[in-house]
């Protein structure tokens, strides 16, 4: 509470110079404890901040520093990931590369075992060996086998010594009576059996019977072949002409003539092969082969 004022002195006579009045007393003003805390407060205040503000700024490096760690930790799981799946990418692609390969080797393979089935001579499958073998090889081969077979036969039969080119007339067979229910199917896989085991004589019966019953140019080519294999080239030269534009038949011809040594006769009868058969199995070999001839 503030202070009564004091009594104001009475009044000087008026003729009496009036007399100086001392000024009002004002009380101090008392300042609360509160107040008096909240000073001592703010004294120490920007102490206090600093604390707080280094810790804030301790967890902000923390918190910062943690999700460093954790995108560091991201970015190394996603390189961990791309490089496995490109690792499985790339042994994907290798795999089927390897079976693309593989794939191609057995397709070359079965390629190659086709173009050796059966030989032009012997008309059975070529060794492995042989069937590995270039067409170039195969028909110098062919070609030594040939000269050879050509000298054996000159010394063997002195009728090529004054023959022409025109081949001798076959000698004539007696002709084969066929037996009663005789079947030409069933003959004719008689015949290739007897000719397979080297019964050269067997198989011409029983060819000869089944054509007799049901002509037909396989027929004709498998005589021939007996023929051939028999050593009977006039008989097997005259049979094999009768078969036509067989295919076997043609090729069997040609290499006849290729042991008897008339290679022109050869050539024309290969490009008869050709010209009928363009896409045959054996159509690059023969082509390969008219090269060396």
């Amino acid at each position: 509470m503030a202070a009564a004022p004091a009594a104001e002195a009475p009044a000087a006579p008026a003729t009496q110079p009036p007399q100086a009045v001392d000024a009002p007393i004002l009380p101090v003003p008392i300042v609360p404890r509160a107040v008096q805390s909240a000073v001592a407060v703010d004294t120490q205040h920007p102490v206090k901040l600093s604390a707080k503000a280094k810790r804030i700024a301790a967890r902000k490096a923390k918190a910062e520093k943690a999700k460093a760690a954790k995108a560091a930790k991201a970015a190394k799981n996603k390189a961990a990931k791309a490089a496995k799946a490109a690792k499985l990418k790339a042994a994907k692609a290798a795999k089927a590369a390897k079976i693309k390969a593989a794939k191609a080797a057995k397709a070359e393979k079965l390629a190659a075992a086709k173009s050796a089935q059966a030989s032009p001579v012997s008309g059975t499958k070529l060794s492995k060996a042989k069937a590995k073998a270039k067409a170039k090889a195969d028909a110098k081969a062919a070609k030594a086998k040939a000269t050879k077979a050509t000298k054996a036969t000159k010394a063997t039969k002195t009728v090529q010594a004054t023959s022409k080119k025109s081949t001798p007339p076959a000698q004539s067979e007696p002709a084969v009576e066929a037996p009663a229910g005789a079947d030409a199917t069933d003959l004719y896989y008689s015949g290739k059996r007897k000719l397979d085991a080297g019964d050269y004589k067997g198989a011409i019966a029983d060819l000869k019977v089944s054509q007799q019953l049901r002509p037909s140019a396989r027929t004709l080519t498998l005589l021939g072949r007996a023929y051939f294999d028999g050593n009977k080239l006039p008989e097997a030269e005259k049979v094999l002409k009768q078969a036509g534009a067989h295919d076997e038949a043609q090729l069997l011809l040609a290499n006849l003539y290729q042991q008897r040594g008339k290679i022109a006769d050869a050539r024309r009868v290969y490009q008869a092969f050709l010209q009928a058969h363009p896409d045959h199995a054996k159509a690059g070999w023969v082509r390969n082969l008219l090269q060396t001839l």
